[in-house]
């Protein structure tokens, strides 16, 4: 287990700030795909499963905020617990800082300080338990080392918030860091003692070494559940699940960031694919297939071209994925701006539509046949549970995490519905993804450089833009949750087992899959029904479950969760598993349907 990951307060933001970043996380590829499915599945049907499925989201959202909490809680017992081996600390400090912690907690304002970050020079709590750095005399220091964490823990995770915030989806899993701290010794103890006492110790305690002072316990040890550490997915995933169990989740995580490159893949190329093709029938208003050719008179098809827009993207990014892409800020930076520009722009076109009377979309009430593929691709559209670790942690105040994160939903929730229903009843017809109804008239040939014509081409080159500067950061995760899935941390490979083999098995699959369909909405359907649903609705469940029973095990009763979720029955827990489950069938029986096309 790599050292402590905490957050100093230099990398701390505010609430709101978070609560920006979760914005950004969760609004991102999903969104352009919404309109198309709410057409075909129907208006008020699509939006009572939007709602649902946004609130079963939200539910396991605080799941997974609950049980980052606990994964703080156990850790910090483990470390109260080597230390009380080796001697270093009593069992009656123990007891009267627990009893202390009890009974300041049902006066209401035990946590109070360990939501708020801890202010001055001794740092976050976190880091007061990663290393001690001497104070004078016969002290020694100890520090933790720098750490790989890409190719050692095969966590998810992400470098920083912003990263992950601009990215929409799973941020890269890498980086060094080093836990560091200022709390002197206890009792004198040198390092050299220390290292005696810490042999002698089995391989989960020499994973967490540390010293601290009596004072910094006392204060603690009620603060079991602050969220200090940055405690990845995967990590909790190791921390409470069994080894297999730990396996399925790494892989239904890679089988998720396929489905993700192959998304990408695909709607850049069929970006780029409807730019450069210029063919226009006899009846231009006509919908163009796939085998309808791209320049008049060429025996190039659009299929063909859009192959060709697959493995020039793949080629242009794909070199990246062999070496580890960090300085990506001022890049996603612009990727947010020029995100929201977009989507802006979007909506106030239908809108303008709209107002002009000139709308053509009378969409259906409710097509029940088309349901399972609404499932998926809303699942899709909230997904941010692999990243909120590196979200939340962050956030100097976590007092109101989960007004925050109700605020955050419902913000999506009506800016999903207002894109959805502007785009559904101003287009007669929508495209799989939606900035491909913008695109200039095939019945006006060479019109002028205008203004408006500008704007459309910016729409079209919207994903492409986005999607090349995440494109990179979503492979390289996937290139090291595959390494943490398939390589002992013990054993030494070859340059072209680590630095080769692994980088073509990240790009290979989703090209062979993009190059086979250009489907967006077909495959962000099937990557957020199945892998999606897992994450979203599988994997928190489970891990909140595990981590109640532990912590009740470990630490007891007597030290309450501030951040335990507003909805915590176990009922609930059952119920959004079984939801997923009946989600997966009706989904399989709906793909399964011989008239279920795919373009």
């Amino acid at each position: 287990m790599p050292p402590p990951v905490t957050t100093p307060a230099g990398e701390q933001y505010s609430s709101w700030m978070g609560l920006i970043y979760v914005f950004n996380l969760i609004v991102g590829t999903g969104a352009l795909t919404l309109p198309a499915a709410f057409a075909s599945a129907g208006w008020l049907l699509s939006s009572i499963g939007l709602i649902m499925l946004a609130s079963f989201s939200y539910i396991t959202a605080g799941w997974v905020v609950e049980a980052m909490a606990c994964a703080n809680a156990i850790k910090h017992w483990r470390r109260v617990k080597q230390l009380k081996k080796r001697g270093l600390v009593t069992d009656e400090l123990v007891n009267r800082t627990l009893e202390n912690a009890a009974e300041s907690d049902s006066n209401n304002h035990s946590f109070r300080s360990s939501i708020v970050s801890q202010s001055g020079s001794a740092g976050s709590i976190g880091s007061k338990i990663a290393s001690v750095h001497s104070g004078g005399g016969s002290c020694g220091s100890v520090t933790a080392d720098k750490h790989q964490a890409s190719t050692s823990s095969g966590g998810v995770g992400i470098s920083t918030a912003a990263s992950a915030a601009v990215t929409g989806g799973i941020g890269v899993v890498g980086g060094s860091t080093s836990a560091g701290g200022n709390q002197g010794c206890l009792n004198n103890i040198s390092s050299s003692n220390y290292s005696d006492a810490l042999s002698s110790e089995d391989h989960e305690d020499q994973e967490e070494t540390l010293l601290i002072q009596e004072v910094v316990i006392e204060r603690t040890m009620g603060e079991y559940y602050a969220i200090q550490e940055r405690v990845e997915m995967g990590e909790m995933a190791k921390l409470f699940f069994g080894k297999v169990w730990v396996k399925l989740f790494f892989v239904v995580l890679c089988l998720y960031l396929y489905g993700d490159l192959a998304i990408y893949e695909a709607a850049v190329a069929k970006s780029l694919r409807d730019i450069v093709c210029t063919y226009v029938p006899k009846n231009c208003s006509q919908i163009l297939r796939e085998h309808d050719p791209c320049f008049p008179h060429s025996d190039y098809s659009r299929l063909d071209i859009y192959r060709i827009c697959v493995c020039s993207f793949v080629g242009l990014m794909g070199p990246f994925v062999f070496i580890n892409l960090t300085k990506t800020k001022y890049m996603q930076i612009l990727t947010t701006i020029t995100r929201w520009i977009a989507l802006v722009v979007m909506i106030a076109w239908a809108v303008v539509v709209l107002a002009n009377g000139t709308a053509h979309g009378s969409p259906p009430v409710a097509q029940w046949k088309k349901l399972p593929d609404l499932f998926g691709v809303c699942v899709y559209s909230f997904m941010c549970h692999h990243s909120l670790p590196s979200l939340i942690t962050p956030i100097s105040n976590k007092s109101s995490i989960f007004k925050l994160l109700a605020a955050d939903y419902l913000l999506i929730l009506m800016f999903y519905l207002l894109l959805a229903f502007t785009g559904i009843f101003a287009f007669s017809h929508l495209e799989d993804l939606y900035t491909l109804n913008f695109m200039p008239d095939p019945c006006r040939q060479g019109q002028p450089l205008t203004f408006i014509y500008c704007v459309q081409i910016y729409l079209m080159l919207f994903p492409v833009f986005t999607l090349s500067t995440n494109f990179p950061i979503i492979a390289i995760t996937l290139r090291n949750n595959l390494k943490g899935l398939m390589l002992r941390e013990t054993r030494r490979y070859s340059f072209f087992t680590t630095r080769l083999l692994f980088p073509l098995l990240a790009i290979i699959p989703p090209t062979i899959i993009g190059l086979v369909t250009s489907n967006v909405e077909f495959l962000v359907g099937i990557t957020g029904a199945y892998a999606g649903s897992i994450i979203q609705y599988v994997v928190p469940a489970t891990l909140v479950y595990n981590a109640r029973r532990m912590t009740l095990q470990r630490i007891g009763m007597g030290v309450r969760n501030p951040f335990i979720s507003p909805v915590k029955a176990n009922w609930c827990l059952y119920l959004i598993g079984s939801w997923a489950v009946v989600c997966w069938v009706f989904v399989s029986v709906y793909l399964l349907q011989p008239d279920t096309a795919e373009t």
